[in-house]
């Protein structure tokens, strides 16, 4: 059976002595490097299957460095993040987006290798014919998209100020985020009718809940870093053909509907109200 290669990532000696052992024992080809550079280094120089990183090394998340690196050079490479913070869970929801799973110090082996085996696990079953359009992935996970928006834009700060309902705070995004799918799958250039229409109904939605402008555009932006960060999650299942337009054209999508919902908006509202909107 041929070994995986690991790459260890850890600052402190005596961890890449002892873990580095370990895993070897349990099968592992594993190359250790003790900074940043060094793992980018041996990233660039041999190909991996398992990245096992510590989350400081050197400083404070630079683990998240080295994973966002391994990510991009090799898709396929299953990422475990090692951290001595039991408050992990603080950093865990951004980390994700380039990490498969993490363990907490000091590590346990046997939860460490079955993490990585898992993860290998599901990539050995993955199939390149069950490649999507990213514009596909938004639209499988359109509830998921909706719920995490929903969670982030509760706790904002910001947008807290404005004090409604789950359901008032819901509004029209689902007929937002279809119409949005919908133009950007049949390669439509410019925002099509239903795209139009629930821009429209969105602008004027918020100004009878008392938004501002500058509120419904920290909307729109929570909303395109949350797809984004689905997109980023599904990495392994888009055609990376088809990545780069459908992200531009999901963007443009985005501005072009945030612009129509203002115009609808600032159009909604009462006269000396949309002047005093303009001049802030």
């Amino acid at each position: 059976m041929e070994q995986k290669r690991l790459l260890l990532v850890d600052d402190e000696p005596g961890i890449r002595l002892t873990l580095g052992t370990i895993l070897q024992r349990r099968g592992y080809q594993v190359t250790v490097a003790g900074t940043v550079a060094e793992a980018l280094s041996a990233m660039q120089e041999e190909t991996f299957d398992v990245l096992v990183s510590d989350l400081n090394v050197g400083a404070p998340y630079d683990g998240f460095t080295i994973a966002s690196a391994m990510r991009r050079l090799h898709p396929k490479v299953a990422t475990v993040m090692i951290t001595g913070y039991p408050a992990f869970e603080d950093a865990l929801e951004s980390i994700r987006q380039q990490v498969d799973d993490y363990v907490l110090k000091p590590a346990d082996v046997d939860d460490l290798v079955n993490k990585i085996e898992t993860k290998l696990e599901e990539r050995r079953q993955y199939r390149p014919g069950q490649q999507k359009r990213a514009v596909q992935v938004v639209e499988d996970n359109r509830d998921h998209i909706i719920k995490r928006w929903l969670t982030t834009v509760q706790a904002d700060s910001e947008l807290q100020t404005v004090t409604i309902s789950k359901g008032e705070r819901k509004g029209h995004l689902p007929k937002f985020l279809d119409a949005l799918t919908a133009q950007v799958e049949q390669y439509q250039p410019a925002v099509g009718r239903a795209a139009m229409d629930a821009a429209v109904l969105h602008g004027e939605h918020r100004l009878r809940l008392g938004y501002s402008i500058p509120l419904i555009v920290r909307e729109a932006r929570i909303l395109a870093a949350v797809i984004f960060e689905v997109l980023q999650e599904y990495l392994l299942e888009i055609k990376i053909s088809r990545l780069i337009p459908d992200i531009v054209a999901l963007s443009n999508s985005i501005n072009a509907q945030l612009e129509k919902s203002i115009q609808a908006y600032m159009s909604a509202g009462p006269g000396p109200m949309k002047a005093q909107r303009i001049s802030n």
